[in-house]
């Protein structure tokens, strides 16, 4: 009982302890233990949710993330709650980030000032994105579902700068990892692969460079077909006017003007890369039919 006490202890080592503690008595008495963990853990996402505190929520979100650790087994039937309640306050985060970034710059009158609140939901962010990367070894494919939702955030987390970047860099390694998702990110998010790869040729530490490696791993490495695909995907987000349909007419336009061959490189009706080898060949025999200077092979092609 003296132990559950010092969960609500003003000092954060001493709360971290207690529940590190707890948390390795649970398997050995848990009649008695994990009444007193739940009760804990739904105060934490009270906390998290509604205290007016920046400090106190990031306290809330860094002991989540020890709990889970901690705990794994009893966290188990509560993943998708934690999960949603943590994704809110991304939501949150990012809104934060978004409004701030609309308010006008500051003038020689009156110099910018840096903001406390932003500030605190920018830490608030990064202890939940850490939470999120444990809780995803815990859900594994549970967590699967909320990944169209969650990655987003991640990716856009990404573009920031200092612990915040180096936390979803991690976070996307874990849940990658968990989930299984791998290669399907590049995919759906183009930009993706160009990011990481710019985080390597950028200013960071060996730590966050070792991190990005390790993630880049995990993702899987990325056909060069898909690569083009991607390429081609993001060239149209800044190309002229027009529908999405005719700029992509274009963009296949000019670049099969520019290589002769990448009309074979290309195969139809979005068929697989496995394909690639079959679309050269009948392409290719394609092309000497109708070519008449070659009149003397069509028989050959035809056979």
């Amino acid at each position: 009982r003296a132990l559950f006490l010092l969960l609500n202890d003003e000092q954060f080592a001493v709360k971290k302890t207690a529940i590190k503690l707890s948390g390795r008595l649970s398997s050995r008495n848990p009649a008695y233990t994990l009444p007193a963990l739940r009760q804990h853990l739904l105060q934490l996402l009270s906390d998290l949710e509604h205290a007016a505190d920046s400090k106190l929520r990031e306290e809330s979100a860094r002991m989540l993330g020890i709990l889970i650790r901690s705990c794994t087994p009893f966290i188990g039937p509560y993943v998708s709650p934690v999960f949603k309640a943590l994704v809110s306050k991304l939501h949150e985060s990012s809104s934060q980030n978004q409004l701030a970034a609309k308010k006008p710059l500051a003038t020689p009158a009156l110099p910018m000032m840096a903001n406390p609140q932003r500030a605190g939901y920018g830490e608030v962010a990064s202890c939940v994105l850490s939470t999120i990367g444990d809780l995803s070894r815990v859900g594994g494919a549970a967590i699967r579902q909320y990944l169209s939702e969650l990655l987003p955030l991640v990716i856009a987390a990404m573009n920031e700068s200092g612990t915040k970047r180096d936390t979803a860099v991690s976070t996307l390694g874990q849940l990658v990892e968990s989930t299984g998702y791998a290669i399907k990110p590049y995919r759906e998010y183009p930009k993706l692969l160009g990011m990481l790869l710019r985080m390597l040729n950028g200013d960071i530490n060996w730590e966050a460079r070792r991190q990005v490696l390790r993630v880049l791993g995990v993702i899987g490495a990325l056909d060069p077909y898909i690569h083009k695909q991607n390429q081609r995907v993001l060239s149209l987000q800044t190309s002229g006017p027009g529908t999405m349909s005719e700029r992509m007419d274009k963009v296949w336009s000019d670049y099969d003007t520019e290589h002769e061959d990448a009309a074979a490189e290309r195969p139809p009706n979005g068929g697989s890369p496995e394909d690639y080898y079959s679309v050269v060949a009948i392409r290719t025999l394609m092309r000497v039919l109708r070519d008449s200077s070659l009149a003397s092979h069509h028989t050959m092609v035809v056979r």
